[in-house]
């Protein structure tokens, strides 16, 4: 089983008032819980390397490409620093503790390469490194390519200038094992960094942007980042929200949430979902719901989930709205849409809880 505290965390944000008017309220806080790993690794893959296999630049110079673009940007092409997205991303595996030991090699392997070698480690090559730094596996940073568009706007009503950057940053990571022939897996992910600056002079605004080099160290850096998430279980936040109601069960069950004592909370809504009104039993069993993954029961949420849906349905009149062809706006069935929504959230997250232990069953924590 997995250890509550490790996989859900949750902020609680405030109450806030229930669309339709009346007295009903809703509470609203942030959940973070972890998810899967793109990639799983056999369970004997205890020790991993992390290795620089950038093909270093001519004489060390960062090579750039700039060019205007239409709408005024300068658009800037180049290469990360091979080191720098390693470090990053050999510091981030460490402190997940999912692999028992995280190594860094400390050099780039092909600075003293005399013929430039463009198809990542060859066998002998990950023989070597494997057996020299005492691990079971590589990960090898390969490429890191930076796309950045440096942009100045003036605002002439207002006076202002803004200076922006955005970098697409895309790390090439391949994974290799000793005794295999090839990588064992190719990630190419790409995402962006954003930075912005605004102030009454073009000057100012201009300096105020980083330079090609502060921008190259930074994406660089972000690259390490962006590989972490592909290797192992990481975390993702989700909002969630909870009826308050008007009744004492209710109300009193609110008090629970703040104190995050679920279980409790779960038998004041179980006795709300005795109640007559439809809208009541609606709410309450959208809460135990709620309360249920709260406490990592998913299979148990989800049933809550679709009762929720089930009566959400009948009070929306979902059924006769859709013989009538009346159901392409939301806002015609609020209680169907919102309670349909958490069931397919559920359904994910309980879709990836069998992945998910398989790779923390073995990890350090």
């Amino acid at each position: 089983m997995l250890n509550k505290k490790t996989i859900c965390k949750w902020l609680l944000l405030g109450v806030l008032p229930l669309w339709g008017g009346g007295c009903q309220s809703v509470g609203e806080f942030s959940i973070d819980y972890q998810v899967p790993a793109e990639v799983s690794f056999p369970p004997a893959f205890r020790r991993v390397g992390i290795v620089n296999n950038l093909i270093p630049e001519p004489g060390d110079t960062v090579q750039t490409t700039e060019t205007k673009t239409g709408d005024g940007a300068v658009a800037t092409i180049c290469r990360g620093q091979g080191a720098l997205a390693a470090e990053a991303l050999a510091q981030l595996l460490a402190d997940a503790n999912h692999f028992d030991e995280v190594i860094i090699c400390d050099s780039a392997l092909r600075q003293h390469d005399a013929v430039p070698q463009t198809e990542g480690l060859q066998s002998d090559e990950v023989m070597s490194l494997t057996h020299e730094l005492g691990v079971d596996f590589l990960i090898s940073m390969e490429d890191v390519h930076i796309l950045s568009r440096k942009k100045v706007t003036r605002y002439s009503d207002i006076g202002i200038y803004e200076g922006t950057v955005d970098a697409l940053v895309s790390p090439l990571v391949r994974i290799y094992a000793p005794g295999r022939k090839g990588p064992m897996v190719t990630l190419h992910p790409v995402d962006s960094i954003y930075w912005e600056t605004t102030t009454s002079s073009l000057g100012e605004a201009m300096g105020k942007m980083p330079s090609t080099e502060e921008i190259r160290k930074q994406a660089s850096d972000f690259a390490g980042e962006m590989v972490v998430k592909h290797l192992v279980p990481y975390w993702k936040s989700a909002p969630r929200s909870y009826y308050i109601g008007s009744g004492v069960a209710m109300r009193d069950a609110a008090v629970c949430v703040h104190e995050a004592d679920w279980e409790k909370a779960v038998g004041l809504w179980k006795q709300s979902y005795q109640a007559k009104s439809a809208k009541t039993r609606m709410q309450a069993a959208y809460n135990i719901a709620l309360g249920y993954e709260m406490q990592d029961s998913l299979s148990t949420a989800l049933e809550w989930a679709r009762k929720a849906q089930q009566i959400a349905g009948q009070i929306d009149k979902v059924e006769e709205k859709r013989q009538e062809g009346a159901l392409p706006k939301p806002e015609w069935v609020p209680n169907y849409i919102k309670a349909s929504a958490y069931v397919t959230e559920l359904k994910q997250r309980a879709s990836l809880l069998p992945l998910l232990q398989m790779q923390t069953k073995g990890s350090s924590e």
